[in-house]
């Protein structure tokens, strides 16, 4: 846990917040799917459903951040 704390916040200091708050936004996607390539695991249709949610407002937001700007 103080590992990826620390690699958190050194992140936010290297690419910013917005970016890092995304990175993080997807880590669950990217959970599931390690989970199912090297562990086998099987993907949900309750998986799925939560990873098309998680990516569609990641680019909801990233399109609302460039409307602003």
């Amino acid at each position: 846990m103080v590992i990826g704390a620390s690699l958190f916040q050194l992140g936010i200091m290297k690419c910013g917040g917005v970016k890092s708050s995304m990175l993080s936004t997807v880590e669950p996607v990217t959970g599931v799917l390690i989970g199912a390539l090297i562990f086998r695991e099987t993907i949900t249709v309750q998986s799925l459903t939560g990873i098309i949610l998680i990516l569609l407002s990641v680019v909801l937001l990233t399109l609302g951040d460039h409307k602003k700007g």
